[in-house]
């Protein structure tokens, strides 16, 4: 599949950033504790708290269908959330999103995300070329969301069947191991995942090495999975487009892939873009852009 360069969309993020940082709306102010929670969560595999931030959409209370509303998760929460959170409320009221609920996992702050983000994310162990130690963790994480923290969520907030997974770097990782981990099992946890920057070199390129034996899936599921051109062309571009063209290969009507390069960006830079980018090509109309 062709790299995409979505040099219009960066112009209109940057601009969507910048009016929000600036113009912080007040006018629900009064509401918005109502629809902003946070909780702690013990996560009994990993024997470890994690912090869990939940944006509802503004009609949520005031909603006398009780209707349900599709979930989208973020990882690294303590560093995307805040930034993300106002800029989801602001497309939802513009109709460039549908309402959703927005839940962030978090670690309480980014220095204990940074030192353990890679305890949950990362699977299998890291070996002695990838230069860092990491227990290899992704699968506890992944069972901890799986049993736990949507069952949690579910019996709290109105949800619908709906759900996409977000995450950059080691995050977009873990959302290619939930991927593949879902694919395998049949089971649907996840309609959709976005994986911003994937560090596919890890443990000696182990997810390039898995998509090649992927097994057909009859669930419905989509992958938008971006790269920076600023990143490393031999460590992250290249094995990038390895993944997506071995992805590729195996799309169906079941399986649907995107892939974007973004011109000028760094490895720190495709998060945030990527993510709402994501959000709104999974669940908005993706041609405004």
């Amino acid at each position: 599949m062709a790299l995409q360069h979505p040099c219009s969309l960066l112009a209109i993020l940057c601009l969507t950033f910048a009016f929000i940082a600036c113009n912080t709306d007040k006018r629900n102010g009064d509401a918005e504790p109502l629809l902003n929670h946070q909780f702690s969560i013990y996560a009994n595999e990993i024997r470890d708290s994690f912090q869990v931030s939940v944006q509802l959409p503004e009609e949520y209370n005031a909603d006398s269908s009780k209707q349900h509303y599709p979930m989208v998760l973020l990882t690294d929460a303590d560093l995307y959330f805040p930034m993300l959170a106002p800029v989801v409320r602001q497309y939802e009221r513009i109709g460039l999103l549908p309402p959703i609920v927005l839940v962030g996992i978090g670690y309480g702050s980014i220095p204990k995300m940074d030192s353990l983000r890679v305890r949950d994310f990362l699977y299998p162990k890291a070996i002695t070329s990838d230069e860092m130690e990491a227990p290899g963790g992704g699968l506890k994480f992944y069972d901890f969301i799986c049993e736990q923290l949507i069952p949690t969520i579910s019996q709290n907030y109105r949800l619908a069947e709906e759900r996409l997974l977000l995450g950059h770097s080691f995050g977009a990782n873990f959302s290619l191991l939930a991927m593949q981990t879902q694919q395998k099992s049949e089971e649907q946890t996840f309609h959709g995942f976005v994986a911003a920057s994937p560090a596919i070199w890890y443990n000696d390129f182990y997810f390039l090495k898995q998509a090649v034996s992927l097994p057909p899936t009859k669930s419905i599921s989509k992958l938008f999975l971006t790269i920076g051109s600023k990143e490393d062309k031999q460590w992250t571009i290249e094995p990038v487009k390895q993944y997506a063209a071995a992805i590729g290969k195996m799309q169906t009507d079941s399986m649907a892939l995107s892939v974007f390069q973004y011109p000028e960006m760094t490895h720190m830079e495709t998060g945030l873009v990527s993510m709402l980018q994501g959000i709104v090509a999974h669940f908005g109309n993706a041609d405004e852009y």
